[in-house]
């Protein structure tokens, strides 16, 4: 059911521009099961969202999911309050008013990038934040900024605020995963030893080496759906000329403990593989893409191409990594 009822929401619920859609969920709370229902707490959110990789994409919006959440005596929380917003995957700032009920909740606001016709996320299952699970585990997208996510989680008191004016409320989201960009930086040597392959098509191919985990829970902050064997590809658009070009592209959710290691290899038209080195991605955090450019057009089977990315990297910003396999 939890799979067509987002897209069934989105028919009828479709905005013009900006657009409030309320979806109220009893909550299992004692307080919802006396004579008198609670009373109504107006809010006044603004969202600040990170500045996006997109600032726009054909028929793309960006949508925000904003949830509350109640617990319900047993250590967990149930859905209260859902409220949907859209707006240009531009806009930096949303502001808006809905209500909730007068509860104390923790607030979970989830931003990400689904069709403009359908309002439904190609990449993820969001029927309840707790967790966002992938919405196709067997098709791993890489290579593509559409499934970038922002979110954050925020305790409310709200118990015994009916009475008065809204209640401001500043929200700041951030991007729950890391990204790099696979640069090849042998590219006029690739280029030069070509015609010993025979071959024209090249696909570069990224596998997981371990658990990737593919869901994640704004109301918990971890990573969750952890599954093996996950990959992308793509086949390469080799240039004519040139020193340097991009591979591959992705953003994953980091694990809490532990490294993630990836295998990039290039494959031939047959799929044999005439190039193959592993990177370790330590040291990347939450929020920021590193570009790490390496040989990876030329590390040949035989040469055992490893590469590990070290460092203290306090910061956010993106940073560019030079890796010699020679």
């Amino acid at each position: 059911m939890t799979r067509w009822l987002p897209g069934l929401m989105a028919r009828f619920f479709k905005p013009a521009a900006l657009l409030i859609c309320f979806l109220p969920v009893m909550s299992c709370s004692e307080k919802d099961t006396g004579d008198e229902p609670l009373p109504e707490v107006a809010v006044d959110m603004t969202a600040t969202l990170p500045e996006g990789r997109l600032a726009a994409a054909e028929g793309m919006v960006r949508r925000i999911i904003v949830d509350a959440y109640v617990p319900d005596g047993n250590s967990n929380h149930v859905l209260s309050r859902r409220n949907l917003f859209y707006c240009p995957l531009s806009q930096g700032t949303l502001s808006a008013t809905f209500n909730l009920r007068a509860e104390n909740c923790r607030l979970v606001v989830w931003a990400d990038i689904v069709p403009e016709e359908t309002h439904v996320s190609p990449y993820y299952m969001t029927g309840t934040l707790n967790p966002v699970s992938p919405a196709d585990p067997d098709s791993y997208p890489g290579n593509t900024a559409l499934k970038e996510v922002f979110c954050a989680s925020i305790d409310l008191q709200l118990s015994g605020h009916a009475d008065g004016g809204a209640e401001p409320l500043d929200v700041k989201l951030e991007n729950p995963a890391a990204g790099y960009v696979l640069v090849a930086g042998d590219l006029s040597r690739f280029l030069s030893d070509g015609q010993a392959f025979g071959d024209a098509a090249y696909t570069c191919r990224v596998r997981y080496l371990g658990s990737l985990r593919l869901g994640y829970s704004p109301l918990k902050g971890i990573a969750t759906y952890a599954l093996d064997n996950i990959s992308y590809s793509q086949v390469l658009n080799l240039p004519a000329s040139g020193e340097e070009m991009t591979v591959a592209s992705d953003s994953f959710f980091l694990p809490e403990t532990g490294e993630t290691i990836i295998a990039v290899e290039l494959l031939d038209s047959n799929g044999e593989t005439v190039s193959y080195s592993q990177v370790s991605l330590r040291d990347i955090e939450a929020g920021s893409v590193r570009t790490i450019k390496g040989n990876f057009l030329t590390s040949y089977p035989e040469d055992n191409a490893d590469i590990s990315i070290d460092g203290d990297f306090s910061d956010s910003e993106d940073q560019e990594f030079d890796m010699d396999f020679q």
